[in-house]
């Protein structure tokens, strides 16, 4: 996953004319990662997964 210092990279090498495939191999990532970066407009927010509660489970 792309965190927020490879987002303002893409931004910026984006603006210099760089190609979406360089960027991508510069950063050591799909393409299509750098296009769905460019596509969302900005960086991407950290969320964390619920876990299930054990509290309606019944004993075995």
């Amino acid at each position: 996953m792309l965190g927020k210092e490879d987002f303002m990279v893409i931004q910026a090498l984006v603006q210099r004319g760089v190609y979406v495939c360089d960027i991508a191999r510069q950063l050591g990532v799909h393409p299509k990662t750098v296009s769905r970066a460019l596509a969302r407009g900005s960086a991407p927010t950290p969320t964390r997964r619920k876990r299930k509660s054990l509290l309606g489970c019944s004993p075995i």
